[in-house]
């Protein structure tokens, strides 16, 4: 039996932890409204538009189910920092960053993920200073002298 809009929007929904309550706002629309498209209310173009967005995944999957996987969604990225010339520090710290987006687990759902303003997040909330000589995980600028993944001061393979 094929999943219904409302199947798949309660299931991300819930993928996401988020309430019926707070969905609704994210989206800008009636809770009730939300729980009613739950029980298969017909759904625009727009509201569609904004449920996804406000549960960060693309359009498309929300309305039919289908769409390109996750592993495409990284191949995407990495021709994103190709594409860009994005210095290794900033794509490991990028990478990171889409990674946890995506909420990497079986049976998760793609996520569609914008690039560009992930960049220009991470850029005004974390300057990466450089990567730890052991994990080689990025290591932001207000975390000091140690790696906030692995505890061992970052710059150095003598400590």
């Amino acid at each position: 039996m094929k999943e219904t809009f409302g199947q798949r929007l309660q299931r991300l929904r819930k993928w996401r932890g988020m309430s019926h309550h707070a969905l609704a706002v994210k989206a800008n629309l009636n809770p009730r409204y939300v729980k009613r498209l739950e029980e298969d209310d017909s759904v625009s173009p727009e509201v569609i538009e904004r449920l996804a967005h406000a549960l960060d995944i693309t359009p498309e999957y929300l309305k039919t189910g289908e769409g390109p996987s996750q592993r495409d969604t990284l191949r995407n990225f990495e021709s994103y920092v190709s594409e860009k010339g994005i210095e290794p520090h900033e794509a490991a710290a990028l990478k990171e960053m889409v990674v946890k987006k995506l909420n990497l687990r079986a049976g998760a759902p793609l996520v569609a993920v914008d690039f560009d303003a992930l960049r220009e997040r991470y850029s005004a909330q974390e300057s990466v200073v450089g990567l730890c000589w052991r994990c080689r995980h990025a290591v932001p600028s207000h975390t000091g002298d140690r790696c906030p993944n692995c505890g061992s001061l970052w710059d150095s393979p003598d400590n």
